[in-house]
C-alpha cells in the first residue's frame, strides 16, 4: 500500500471481495490521519473476522464451506458471486436465496433472475414480505424469478418452502462445494439444518 508516493507495506486480512479491500483501505488512511500507529493498525488488522452477515464464513466440513450474506439486492448477489468464483476458482457456487419484499421482486425480477444465473445453482425460497406490504397488492412470487431466469440458466429453481429447499440442496450437494444462504430475511435460520447436510457427506 502506498499513500502519497509514500510506501506503507502490505496489510492481511481474513476478509475478501473488491469492495471490502477498498473499504479497509480507506479505514487505514483514515486510522493514518487520526494518528494511529502503523503497525497496531496492521496487528488488528489480522485479527478482525468483519462484521456479520458479510461474506461470513459460517462452517466447514469435508471440504464444503458454508458462508452467509446480506445480499438482498441483484448487484450486491453478482458481486458476491464473483468474489466467489474468485476466491474458490474451480468449486460449485450453490445460493439459497430469500428475496426480501413483493416490490423489490417484482421491480428487479430480471435483474434477479441475471444475478442468480452466475452461480451454478441457485435455489430461491418463497418471498420475505414487508410489514408494510399487502400480498394482494402484488402480483409476484419466487416462481417468476424462476420462470425468468430460464433466459439464461437452467439451474435456478424455487420452492414452496425450507423444507423443500434442504431437499433441493441434499440432492445436488457434493465434496468441495461453497453453499452461500443470501438475503435480508431469516434464511439464516436454516444454518443448522445445512450443516447435518453437510456432515452426512461422505
Amino acid at each position: 500500500m502506498e499513500i502519497k508516493g509514500k510506501k506503507l507495506g502490505s496489510f492481511k486480512t481474513q476478509l475478501f471481495g473488491e469492495k471490502i479491500v477498498s473499504n479497509i483501505a480507506g479505514c487505514i488512511l483514515f486510522l493514518l490521519d487520526q494518528g494511529f500507529k502503523i503497525e497496531k493498525i496492521r496487528e488488528n488488522l489480522k485479527l478482525f473476522t468483519g462484521p456479520k452477515r458479510r461474506f461470513e464464513k459460517i462452517f466447514e466440513l469435508n471440504n464444503i464451506k458454508l458462508y452467509d450474506d446480506y445480499a438482498h439486492h441483484p448487484s450486491e448477489i453478482e458481486t458476491v458471486i464473483k468474489t466467489c468464483k474468485t476466491i474458490f476458482n474451480r468449486k460449485r457456487i450453490i445460493i439459497l436465496f430469500h428475496p426480501h419484499t413483493y416490490s423489490r421482486t417484482k421491480y428487479f425480477l430480471t435483474e434477479f433472475a441475471q444475478s442468480l444465473s452466475k452461480a451454478d445453482y441457485s435455489i430461491i425460497l418463497p418471498i420475505f414480505s414487508s410489514a408494510r406490504e399487502k400480498v394482494e397488492e402484488f402480483n409476484i412470487t419466487s416462481y417468476d424469478i424462476e420462470k425468468e431466469s430460464k433466459k439464461f440458466s437452467k439451474n435456478i429453481i424455487a420452492v414452496e418452502s425450507s423444507k423443500e429447499a434442504l431437499k433441493e440442496i441434499s440432492k445436488i450437494l457434493k465434496k468441495n462445494d461453497v453453499i452461500l444462504t443470501m438475503g435480508a430475511g431469516d434464511v439464516y435460520l436454516l444454518h443448522n439444518n445445512i450443516i447435518d447436510l453437510i456432515k452426512n457427506i461422505k
